[in-house]
C-alpha cells in the first residue's frame, strides 16, 4: 500500500467531514426553498384577502340598503294588513377581540411611519387625507383587535412585509375565513335575498312571515 505524504494526509478529508457538508448545503437549500413557497403562498393570500374585502364591502353595501327597504315596506304593509311586525330590530352582535400580536404590532409601525400626521409634510391636500384616513382605520383596527383592517392599510400602503411565515399566513388564512363567513351570511338572509326578488315574491315573503292572507 503506498505511504501518503505529509500534503495528502493534510488534504485529507474524512466521509464524515463530507457528510456534514453535504448536509449543510442541503440546509441552506432547504431553508431558501422554504422561504420560497412561504412568500409564494404570501403572494398569493394577499390577493385573496383584497378580493375578498373588496366583494365584502359591496355586499354589506347592498345589503345596508336591502335591509333598510326590506324594514320599510314590512311595517307599511303590517300597518295596511293590520298585524304585527314579524321581528323587531336587534342591536348587532360585536365580534370578539383577539389578541394583539407579532405581526399585527410590525404592520401597524410600517403604517404609522407613512400615515401619521407628523409623518406627511411635502404632501398634497388629498394625499393627507387620504393618509389620515388610512392611519384612523389601521389605529381602529389596532384598538379592537381587527387584523384584517391593519392588513388591508398595509396592502393598500403596498408596505414590504420582510417576515413572511407560518404564523403570519395562518393568521392571514383566518382573516379570510372570517371574511368568507361574513359573506356567506349576508347572501344568505332573507333580507338580502328578498332585495332581488320581483315584487310579487316580495310580498309573498311578507305574507309568509306575518301569516296574513
Amino acid at each position: 500500500m503506498k505511504d501518503r505524504t505529509n500534503n495528502e494526509l493534510l488534504d485529507y478529508t474524512s466521509d464524515d467531514e463530507h457528510c456534514e457538508n453535504h448536509n449543510g448545503l442541503s440546509k441552506d437549500a432547504s431553508e431558501k426553498e422554504s422561504r420560497k413557497l412561504l412568500t409564494q403562498k404570501f403572494k398569493k393570500l394577499k390577493h385573496q384577502i383584497s378580493y375578498l374585502n373588496i366583494e365584502y364591502e359591496e355586499s354589506s353595501e347592498v345589503f345596508k340598503h336591502a335591509k333598510e327597504t326590506f324594514i320599510s315596506q314590512m311595517f307599511e304593509y303590517c300597518s295596511q294588513q293590520n298585524v304585527e311586525p314579524p321581528f323587531s330590530n336587534k342591536p348587532e352582535e360585536k365580534e370578539e377581540q383577539v389578541q394583539d400580536t407579532q405581526h399585527t404590532k410590525e404592520l401597524y409601525r410600517e403604517i404609522v411611519k407613512q400615515t401619521h400626521p407628523d409623518k406627511l409634510q411635502g404632501l398634497s391636500e388629498e394625499e393627507i387625507e387620504s393618509r389620515a384616513e388610512l392611519y384612523q382605520e389601521a389605529t381602529n383596527g389596532r384598538s379592537c383587535g381587527d387584523f384584517n383592517k391593519i392588513l388591508k392599510v398595509a396592502l393598500e400602503l403596498d408596505i414590504k412585509v420582510d417576515n413572511v411565515n407560518a404564523e403570519l399566513l395562518e393568521a392571514i388564512e383566518l382573516e379570510i375565513n372570517k371574511i368568507e363567513k361574513k359573506v356567506a351570511k349576508i347572501k344568505s338572509d332573507i333580507m338580502y335575498k328578498w332585495y332581488y326578488l320581483s315584487p310579487d315574491k316580495q310580498l309573498d315573503i311578507f305574507k309568509q312571515l306575518t301569516g296574513a292572507q
